[in-house]
């Protein structure tokens, strides 16, 4: 029910003068969890919507504005909309206008985007600037974009920052180019924001644009960056020849990632490949886990190969067990040997792990993956070794596997 005192009660503590911030929030929520009551609707109109509004422009609080603004949209949208107009066209003060991007963006498209683009985005302010091409990507309109792709010639980095995300969200290609450009800039990370836009807009002629551009330079990491949110099925062949031929190994450690992603993740994908494809896939990733010089390169692989494995993978681990050098290569193989149940490898976990590796992590990830393959006669052969076990380095050996 609505109770009148509770109103009187949240508008007082609203404007208390001596106030602080989280308390005036926590009165606001409570103003706005009234508007569904029976017969609030029309106090909360008459006594509550100038005080809150007035309380969303003052505040330096970004989540009171945007609470604020949520409340007078679902309230009152026409009164707001009309009140936002006038202050955005009339009060110069950036604090204020700040604010009125995020009662602008509650206003949703296409009034609120009209109001971000001719009054706000081009404020002399920049953290006006900023907070208003924030909400053109967040509102995702297409009006927006011309407004968001001229801030990204905005002499302050974080508005142009700021502006590439927008791009993305927005998710018109035209922004490609813009996009592309920008991938060499390295101050204040504008590359990278550039790369992380581009994986959102869905258009496949930016995976063959990246493909095209230099592999070196400022850009190598956001270029690869931009690869591995870009790739999509129909790439699959570019990236196995990426993860071995690639020339940086942020290139061949982005391939890694976009195939877990885009073979591993997606069963209906994997389902539709040929199988030699999927074994490709897999023995790839197998031979970049073990081969590639960059610890990077070698990690994103076993991701990606936990993801994509297949039937063979298992058998071809189990050979390349005792020919690799290196405690991490070790550790990634009795890994995938032991969430692929190999039975192959049991005894030799048992043998040249469990009781005969050196290195204590060895040791461990064996005895994880014994466990986890479970095979009955490997488990029988720990167990006679278990009861016959007399000197104290093979007991703690069998120890360590118990636990």
């Amino acid at each position: 029910r609505f109770f009148p005192k509770e109103l009187e009660d949240a508008l007082k503590a609203l404007g208390a003068s001596d106030g602080d911030e989280e308390s005036r929030y926590d009165a606001l929520l409570k103003i706005s969890r009234m508007r569904p009551l029976e017969g609030a609707t029309d106090p909360l109109k008459a006594d509550a919507f100038v005080p809150v509004l007035a309380r969303s422009l003052e505040t330096r609080q970004d989540t009171f504005a945007d609470t604020a603004g949520s409340f007078l949209a679902a309230l009152d949208r026409p009164r707001l909309l009309a009140e936002v107009r006038k202050a955005a066209k009339g009060d110069p003060d950036a604090v204020r206008q700040r604010n009125l991007t995020f009662l602008a963006e509650n206003l949703g498209s296409p009034e609120g985007v009209e109001i971000l683009v001719e009054e706000l985005a081009g404020s002399t302010a920049r953290e006006v600037r900023v907070r208003a091409v924030e909400a053109l990507g967040l509102l995702r309109s297409k009006e927006g974009f011309s407004s968001a792709a001229a801030l990204m010639r905005d002499g302050d980095l974080e508005v142009r920052n700021v502006a590439a995300l927008a791009l993305g969200r927005i998710g018109e290609p035209r922004a490609v180019p813009l996009l592309m450009g920008g991938l060499d800039e390295s101050k204040s990370f504008h590359g990278w924001y550039c790369a992380d836009a581009l994986t959102l807009i869905e258009d496949p002629g930016i995976f063959e644009g990246l493909l095209a551009r230099p592999s070196s330079g400022a850009g190598t990491g956001p270029r690869a960056r931009a690869l591995e949110g870009c790739a999509r099925g129909p790439h699959v062949d570019q990236l196995v020849g990426l993860l071995s031929r690639g020339t940086t190994s942020e290139v061949r450690a982005a391939a890694a990632f976009a195939l877990g992603r885009i073979v591993g993740d997606d069963p209906a994908f994997r389902e539709s490949l040929k199988p030699e494809a999927r074994e490709a896939v897999a023995d790839n990733l197998l031979e970049g886990m073990l081969s590639d010089g960059e610890a990077t390169v070698r990690a994103g692989c076993l991701w990606a190969l936990r993801k994509c494995r297949v039937a063979s993978t298992g058998p071809k681990a189990v050979k390349r067990l005792t020919q690799v050098k290196g405690e991490d290569k070790v550790l990634f193989l009795l890994t995938i040997l032991g969430e692929a149940g190999t039975k192959e490898a049991a005894t030799i976990l048992l043998r040249n792990g469990i009781l005969g590796a050196k290195e204590p992590m060895v040791r461990r990830a064996s005895g994880v993956a014994f466990w986890q393959i479970g095979d009955a006669d490997a488990i029988r052969e720990f167990r006679q070794r278990a009861v016959d076990a007399t000197d104290a380095g093979t007991m703690q050996r069998i120890g360590e596997a118990l636990g």
